[in-house]
């Protein structure tokens, strides 16, 4: 497999990780708020999660995917609260 050259952006953006909250969210949470708007993933650690919770969990099991994936890579990341 060869990633492309798409010079004029035919193929559309990267995929990434999406957060939702309800209104309000940041303000009831904001050490959550702040560590979620921390969370930057590269392509390996996305597919990674990305496969976990599609391939190999599958709907409904998407928490167990996350808790495999941070056995995998959450020694990756600094999961303090900088405030």
């Amino acid at each position: 497999m060869k990633d492309l050259e798409d010079p004029k952006g035919a193929m559309g953006e990267a995929e990434g990780p999406h957060f939702l909250g309800h209104k309000g969210f940041a303000e009831e949470f904001p050490e959550a708020a702040e560590l979620i708007e921390q969370i930057k993933l590269d392509d390996e650690q996305y597919g990674a999660l990305e496969d976990l919770v599609v391939n190999e969990f599958g709907e409904g099991k998407e928490a167990d995917a996350v808790d495999e994936w941070l056995k995998q890579y959450g020694d990756q990341f600094d999961w303090t609260v900088t405030s």
